[in-house]
């Protein structure tokens, strides 16, 4: 009867809740039992400030890349590539959406209360988000290994569009602001020598021909993890090096299987980093740090307002798009600031430091507001295009 019938899809819909919930939690906890690895090993001395850029330099250097090479060689498709076409509109509506909110911030109620150097650094942690580590974890805590293979596939794609977003943009807009700044603040300062550019601008080579503006960028955005991604599209999507190499069977299959076991230990190493980050954090003394209203309104813009960039696409979108995808997209509109603005400082002689508190306060947050968020997103991905995420659901007879 019909009543039967919407009983029964009540009880469905409330099954499915409660199983997006409990996976939610589960990812949630995975993170932050990962984060308090990280916090116990800088407590105990095993992980120093000083091996902290060691450890980063492993990720970014070796770990990741591996990671990213392994999954995409190993089933990259055409189709994969034309879904993910949208996620370069994605990247660039959510770093549009917080350079702007952060301007709006900067030039309103935070106007009295920051440096013009700080005011910066607050609008660019408002505009990259952490498209790589974090949105590893947590996919790889929501689905099951098979269809994480497919979400790493996406979360490459979404990072090659940040690189491009990141170097190219948000690179350019920074130095041109500090050598602006330091432009004025030698010609009220005439003792002061004349900056003529960033030191990462001078070449220390005898001879050196000048590089053009848009090379140097190149140069600077080609990382270990982009080579990685170019690889693996390249090994995934060319078939008769896909079949010698990371097909079932395949001569050099244990290639493959090597790399892919260096790429397991991605992950944890990412979250522990990020652990001894926050304790180093915590126990810092600095008092440059930005003030907390700053740190707040961060949060606030990359964890509540950048979100409803994603949601926004999946819901135009989802008749369309992959669920997998739609999760991506939702995880990676939900990201605290990325470490590439820290780096991105560190280049241009910007101090990074007074960042340390926002990034405490972002995942201080995210932790608890996963937990509603990413239910919330395994829900909104259900019953799109081709099949549906597989989140355990007990579901009754009817």
């Amino acid at each position: 009867s019909a009543t039967v019938s919407v009983l029964y899809w009540i009880t469905t819909q409330k099954m499915i809740e409660i199983a997006a919930t409990l996976s939610a939690l589960k990812a949630v906890g995975q993170m932050c039992v990962m984060i308090a690895v990280g916090m116990l090993a800088a407590k105990r001395g095993v992980i120093e400030k000083k091996t902290m850029k060691l450890f980063s330099g492993l990720v970014t250097g070796v770990f990741t890349p591996a990671l990213l090479f392994s999954n995409l060689s190993a089933g990259m498709s055409a189709q994969a590539v034309a879904q993910g076409i949208i996620l370069p509109f994605v990247a660039f509506s959510c770093c549009a959406t917080g350079m702007g909110l952060g301007y709006l911030a900067r030039k309103t109620f935070l106007k009295d209360q920051l440096s013009r150097e700080h005011s910066r650094l607050m609008q660019a942690a408002c505009t990259i988000g952490n498209s790589q580590g974090l949105p590893l974890v947590l996919t790889g805590a929501l689905v099951p290994p098979e269809q994480w293979i497919d979400c790493v596939k996406y979360i490459s794609l979404f990072i090659v569009s940040m690189h491009i977003v990141t170097w190219f943009g948000l690179y350019n807009w920074l130095k041109e602001s500090h050598e602006g700044e330091l432009e004025e603040l030698t010609e009220r300062t005439p003792l002061l020598p004349k900056v003529e550019s960033s030191l990462e601008d001078i070449d220390v080579r005898a001879g050196a021909p000048p590089m053009s503006p848009f090379v140097k960028r190149f140069k600077t955005s080609i990382n270990p993890p982009v080579i990685a991604i170019c690889l693996g599209l390249v090994f995934g999507l060319f078939h008769p090096i896909h079949h010698q190499f990371a097909r079932p069977g395949a001569p050099l299959k244990w290639v493959h299987d090597a790399l892919s076991r260096v790429g397991e230990g991605a992950v944890p190493l990412v979250m522990t980093i990020l652990g001894s980050s926050m304790y180093f954090s915590m126990r810092s003394q600095n008092t440059e740090r930005l003030p907390l209203v700053a740190s707040l309104t961060i949060t606030f813009i990359r964890l509540f307002c950048i979100p409803l960039v994603g949601i926004a696409y999946v819901l135009a979108f989802r008749p369309y798009l992959d669920p997998i995808l739609c999760l991506v997209i939702l995880v990676e509109c939900c990201s605290p600031t990325a470490n590439n603005v820290t780096v991105i400082c560190s280049r241009l002689g910007i101090d990074p430091v007074p960042l340390g508190g926002s990034y405490l306060v972002q995942y201080a947050v995210a932790v608890p507001l996963y937990s509603v968020y990413l239910a919330f997103a395994l829900m909104i991905s259900q019953g799109t295009q081709a099949q549906s995420l597989a989140v355990p659901v007990p579901v009754p007879a009817p």
